[in-house]
């Protein structure tokens, strides 16, 4: 009796910052059957925030993240839908993280794969520069920071070095990023 093989779709999804210039940007791999809560925490360590704020997908007219019964705005609670549900190849939707700096995500899926094994966690392959400090106030107060930052006579330089805290702009590191993929806090 023939054995049936079984196959698991992987995901390539390109994560771009919107907004920024030069451009913050990843590309992960990630199982077509994560849901939209996995995805809040893949985008969280890839491109670097820290969790301390509100998220919300949306995929078309659909409003996806935390429910909450007490919200005017219908919400589908982002543990009860998957990426393979809601998009394909070609596919455009937006992650929004921190609702005061609105930090909107545009996000593609690139390709699709049918793998023998599915992916034990989600996989970073490539991404160019640091993604901003948290509270740095939105892309505006980004292309402050880095305004001043880049201007040692700046009056405001010293404060935001000792605020920003040895930020690099032009940081990233593919290994890094992994690491905390594989070992999620």
């Amino acid at each position: 009796m023939a054995r049936t093989r079984r196959t698991h779709e992987v995901l390539t999804l390109r994560v771009e910052l919107a907004g920024t210039n030069p451009l913050v940007w990843r590309r992960v791999l990630v199982n077509a059957s994560s849901t939209f809560e996995d995805l809040h925490g893949v985008i969280q360590l890839a491109m670097g925030w820290e969790d301390y704020h509100l998220h919300e997908f949306r995929v078309g007219d659909l409003s996806i993240g935390i429910a909450d019964e007490e919200e005017d705005v219908p919400i589908t609670d982002e543990v009860s839908v998957t990426l393979g549900d809601l998009v394909g190849v070609g596919g455009r939707f937006v992650y929004e993280y921190d609702f005061g700096d609105s930090w909107v995500h545009d996000v593609e899926v690139e390709t699709s794969e049918e793998v023998p094994r599915k992916l034990e966690r989600p996989v970073c392959v490539g991404g160019q520069r640091a993604c901003p400090p948290e509270d740095s106030g939105g892309v505006a107060g980004f292309e402050e920071l880095l305004l001043v930052l880049s201007d040692p006579d700046h009056d405001r330089y010293r404060e935001l070095v000792r605020w920003a805290n040895g930020y690099d702009p032009t940081a990233f590191s593919l290994a890094a990023v992994n690491v905390s993929l594989q070992h999620p806090r």
